[in-house]
């Protein structure tokens, strides 16, 4: 797989929350609002497609995702179609439109095809339509769903720390598990040009063991492995590191951060040799985005040190810089490739540190209004109806569900397990509102009256993870 194919979150996620809002008042339009084109004059025609948002419900990760929509031309004139195409360009996918000349009210079936990708948790893919040649979408596809898990991603990536120039790194990643599933690892479909790896202990490991002269810089290694499981058909393993070489930057990633329209951002690397010793810096290339480097001296100036300063071209909204700087070293015989990225702002929006907001909001006494509605207002519960039949009943109750997806209910006969799981989907939570608390009830109805059972409620959370919601419960069915 690609060296350095996660830095670029690296690079992206720059560390600092923000608020974002526009001076005049006006509040910001999220990236993925379906697109418009703006008021009409009564005698002018109007291209516009119906917007869908598709659900698939739970995926597991890497599995394809198929759907197939209808798209309504909802303008006063006809309209050709030609292309749709996925907001962010590293979305993998295939496009079929069925009719692409649209007279109004006609429609026409779009397949899309989606390589979905090795994370976990809620996901969204969004397309936009564009026709006539135009750069302006006039119809948007959502699709989402959720990635769930077999095996659990803490157990497929590690990061090894920092790596001295030629040395090598072994490791083994074990596989952890859902309770109650088997699983074992059968072939490796896609390796690592720089790190060896091999399925151990009868499926259930892989080991892995680095090549001697790995490039310098930070690596993020995915190793695809298929298994024998019929739902999570195919695991990503993930080794990241950083390679230091003999010359050290003072940062692994370039984080340009919030970026204004029309502005040219900087930013300078300093490069030190871990030895003293002096070095050299031949070519200085910038791939991915538009900008050029160069190449100073140190400030007091040392044969040992130098300073990268890149600079990339005017910068503009819809189109999030990211790329490569390349820096090489004839003498040694290395390259360190250094990744950057950012996100352009416009240029009146404010930037607010939200940590501060929130404390600054929190700080104050409430109002003498807000203190009354409270106190008046007590937001009823979504309440479960009580299932139909016999067998063990099982209640639950969660005040705030906001970061949560769904729970899973897990049974064993004694309390040491094993434990499996009941139930055969993940069971959606009832509120999205924070203020509203839900009330579930859920029952066994696979039980053998007389005999003793042990359950637990599992918490499923929106990025995926998962842990147990209590402890497990002695329940004898009736």
């Amino acid at each position: 797989m690609k060296l350095y194919q996660a830095t670029w979150a690296q690079a992206l996620g720059f560390v600092f929350l923000v608020l974002v809002a526009q001076l005049a008042g006006s509040v910001a339009q999220a990236t993925d609002a379906p697109a418009t084109n703006g008021a009409q004059d009564p005698g002018e025609q109007s291209y516009s497609l119906s917007t869908t948002d598709v659900d698939v419900g739970d995926v597991y990760a890497l599995a394809a995702i198929d759907i197939k929509v209808a798209l309504t031309n909802e303008g006063t004139s006809s309209l050709t179609i030609d292309r749709i195409l996925p907001r962010w360009a590293g979305t993998s996918a295939r496009v079929e439109i069925q009719n692409k000349t649209l007279e109004p009210g006609e429609s026409t079936n779009v397949s899309i095809s989606i390589d979905g990708g090795d994370g976990v948790g809620r996901f969204s893919h969004i397309f936009y339509a564009f026709a006539d040649r135009s750069d302006k979408p006039i119809g948007k596809i959502a699709v989402r769903g959720f990635a769930d898990w077999i095996v659990d991603p803490e157990s497929t990536s590690i990061d090894v720390g920092v790596v001295k120039d030629q040395s090598r790194f072994e490791k083994t990643l074990r596989l952890k598990l859902r309770p109650g599933v088997t699983l074992r690892l059968t072939r490796i479909v896609s390796a690592s040009r720089w790190i060896d790896a091999r399925i151990v202990d009868d499926g259930a490991a892989l080991s892995i063991r680095s090549e001697a002269k790995m490039p310098w810089g930070s690596f993020n290694e995915a190793i695809v492995v298929e298994t024998d499981s019929s739902d999570q058909k195919r695991i990503a393993f993930h080794i990241v590191g950083n390679v230091q070489g003999i010359v050290v930057p003072n940062m692994e990633t370039i984080a340009f951060g919030a970026i204004r329209e029309g502005s040219s951002p900087e930013q300078a690397v300093r490069l030190e040799s871990a030895n003293g010793k002096a070095f050299r810096v031949g070519d200085v290339t910038v791939t991915g985005a538009r900008g050029e480097a160069i190449v100073q001296e140190c400030v007091p100036a040392s044969d040992s040190c130098k300073v990268v300063k890149l600079k990339l071209d005017e910068q503009h909204m819809g189109v999030a810089p990211k790329g490569v700087l390349s820096i090489s070293f004839p003498e040694i015989g290395s390259t360190l490739p250094i990744p950057f990225g950012g996100a352009v702002i416009g240029k009146d929006t404010v930037v607010r540190d939200l940590e501060k907001e929130i404390e600054k909001s929190t700080s104050g006494s409430p109002s003498i209004s807000t203190t009354l509605r409270d106190a008046v207002s007590t937001p009823k519960a979504m309440e479960m109806p009580v299932p139909s039949g016999s067998g063990p009943l099982l209640k639950w109750e969660v005040a705030n569900e906001s970061q949560i997806y769904g729970y899973e209910i897990y049974r064993a006969r004694t309390v040491d397990g094993p434990f499996d799981r009941v139930t055969t989907k993940i069971l959606k939570r009832l509120s999205t509102d924070a203020r509203i608390p839900s009330i579930y009830r859920w029952r066994d109805h696979t039980t053998d009256v007389g005999n003793e059972y042990w359950y637990y409620v599992g918490v499923v959370y929106l990025n995926g993870k998962k842990e147990a919601l209590n402890s497990p419960q002695k329940v004898i069915s009736k």
